[in-house]
């Protein structure tokens, strides 16, 4: 019986190279299946929030056209987030490469500042516009029925205050009545 004491001494080496190489492999599997979720997400919640910059900007544009002698400055602002919109990028360059390390010749894009200009750009039409802005999120848009607060008065929508010179847009004379004697509670 001839035993080599050399494999013996190696043996544990061995099986460290072994269950490396396995677990690399296994992680960059599960990797790659996780960072397509994660990619997937996120991106959707960037396309969420271009979506309703461009639906703000595309209907207040509109709204300011169909005016008589419309602010030329809102107007610019509102097209110029619409442009930005536009220049929002629609899929990922590196689709077709086979290795992510691969330089291309497209030049980088800068989204999380591509992003940034837009809020910017929208609080300015927003501030313009006298409308208060407020950043799109899904926790704000599926807030439980539980945060309206019992007794508290429902504002309705100005409907007779709707004249040119008068930006008004909530009628709090009629919510201080339903209020009562002690008015609204801020």
């Amino acid at each position: 019986m001839d035993i080599d004491l050399g494999d013996l001494v190696d043996l544990e080496q061995q099986f460290y190279d072994v269950g490396y190489k396995e677990g690399t492999e296994h992680g960059r599997v599960h990797g790659l299946i996780e960072g397509r979720a994660l990619g997937k997400e996120k991106g959707f919640e960037m396309w969420e929030e271009v979506g309703f910059y461009l639906g703000f900007a595309t209907t207040w544009k509109s709204l300011l056209e169909r005016q008589q002698e419309p602010n030329a400055k809102i107007v610019s602002h509102l097209s110029h987030l619409m442009e930005l919109a536009g220049s929002f990028p629609m899929y990922n360059p590196l689709r077709g490469s086979s290795d992510i390390h691969e330089t291309s010749t497209t030049p980088e894009i800068d989204i999380a500042g591509l992003l940034s200009r837009m809020r910017g750009r929208y609080r300015v039409a927003c501030s313009g516009l006298g409308v208060r802005p407020r950043l799109p999120s899904s926790s704000v848009i599926d807030a439980p029925a539980s945060s309206i607060v019992e007794g508290e008065p429902e504002i309705p929508v100005a409907e007779s205050n709707s004249g040119p010179g008068n930006n008004s847009i909530w009628s709090f004379a009629d919510a201080s009545k339903k209020a009562g004697a002690g008015g609204l509670a801020f």
